[in-house]
């Protein structure tokens, strides 16, 4: 019997212990279903002297809300703007259909990109773009 309580107040220690050290992602959308923002927040342990625990906020180089990808949906044409970049750089932007097949793949990244959809079925795609060791993702509509 004492045993089991032992047993049982370790694990609930080992349990509390454990939940605080727990990290969070956080995700914010625009109207249209595209990722605008990603968070990662980390809880740091901190001594017991301390009265205060630092969270550190880790958010990606290369900001959502500069890139715009338009129109979203789209029936063809899709223009992607990346404002950071100032000439061909080494990035990509690929893009899959629903079932994990890259359809499209460019390997050099200006500010001004275009992909075009004409030839390919009304559906969902993922759209995913790379740079600076940084990947990026939205969905993509097609009508």
């Amino acid at each position: 019997m004492k045993q089991k309580i032992i047993l049982c107040l370790v694990s609930i220690f080992a349990f509390t212990l454990f939940a605080k050290s727990q990290n969070s992602i956080s995700f914010t959308y625009d109207d249209s279903g595209n990722r605008v923002k990603r968070e990662f927040f980390t809880a740091m342990p901190v001594a017991p002297s301390d009265p205060i625990q630092e969270i550190t906020d880790v958010t990606n180089l290369l900001d959502f809300s500069d890139v715009k990808i338009f129109p979203n949906p789209t029936k063809g044409k899709l223009r992607i703007d990346i404002p950071m970049v100032q000439s061909k750089m080494s990035g990509s932007i690929t893009l899959f259909n629903t079932n994990g097949k890259k359809i499209f793949h460019q390997n050099h990244i200006s500010n001004k990109c275009f992909v075009d959809l004409e030839s390919y079925n009304s559906g969902m795609y993922l759209l995913n773009i790379v740079y600076e060791d940084q990947k990026l993702e939205w969905k993509i509509i097609k009508h």
